[in-house]
């Protein structure tokens, strides 16, 4: 399953709209639209949003299983090779 995909169905899992997706972590229903036809992706903070709205890691949310993580800051960054290291200063 694609993140796009993962998006959508945690939406709906919640019982969601687009709209209330977007106006829990500040975006407009057209963004989460976006999110969900795979035209765009979050910023890193928008993803942690998510993750925490689905109740998952982001590392989950973006490759679809949990890899492992170095835990030096924010309890996990992510080392997966398909996932962006984000440095913990510019987060």
């Amino acid at each position: 399953m694609n993140f796009e995909k993962r998006v959508f169905d945690a939406r709906k899992k919640l019982g969601l709209t687009q709209a209330q997706l977007g106006t829990l972590i500040g975006v407009d229903k057209s963004e989460i639209s976006h999110y969900e036809q795979g035209r765009r992706t979050p910023k890193w903070p928008k993803l942690v949003l998510l993750a925490d709205l689905f109740g998952t890691s982001v590392a989950e949310l973006l490759a679809g299983e949990e890899v492992e993580c170095s835990g030096l800051y924010w309890g996990c960054i992510e080392t997966a090779p398909d996932i962006l290291y984000i440095p913990h200063y510019y987060i």
